[in-house]
């Protein structure tokens, strides 16, 4: 009996996103969906940072997905064998917390702490919500981007 092996080195022809996946079209035409969530530093970029890709080879050959600017590398295969993000929590964390600007991060806490001498609940919620946008990545043009898609795919479902 005899064992066949596969030699497998997809190459990237596009790089997408699509609400909270990651979209790889690969140039023998199949396309590769994957959880954002597998890949935290991609889930935490802003739409800009996830623009900025670029394909990369490695010392065999092989396809490997690159974002410079949040040092992030997927090699093009692991996509096709379903391996997510092996980076630790402990990394991830260090890395969030770089993320931040010093004066970013200052214009923050004298915003939490404005709101804390006896704010309205709107804001509360306010400084919570921009809060969470500030480390998620996520700027108001995203969530205006988004809202646009949906305003799109509504006013679709109402033609048909």
């Amino acid at each position: 009996m005899s064992i066949a092996t596969i030699d497998v080195e997809p190459r990237v022809k596009n790089v997408s996103f699509r609400r909270d996946k990651l979209s790889v079209e690969i140039a023998d035409g199949r396309t590769v969906f994957v959880p954002l969530e597998w890949y935290p530093r991609l889930l935490h970029a802003s739409a800009a940072e996830r623009a900025n890709w670029r394909v990369m080879e490695d010392s065999d050959g092989r396809d490997i997905i690159f974002w410079e600017q949040l040092d992030e590398m997927i090699p093009a295969v692991a996509l096709l064998f379903g391996v997510p993000s092996r980076e630790s929590q402990h990394s991830l964390e260090r890395w969030l917390a770089d993320r931040l600007d010093p004066d970013l991060q200052d214009e923050i806490n004298a915003f939490i702490e404005q709101t804390a001498t006896g704010p309205s609940k709107v804001d509360q919620l306010t400084a919570k919500i921009r809060l969470e946008m500030i480390e998620a990545g996520v700027t108001l043009d995203d969530l205006l981007d988004g809202l646009d898609e949906i305003r799109e795919e509504l006013w679709r479902e109402r033609q048909l």
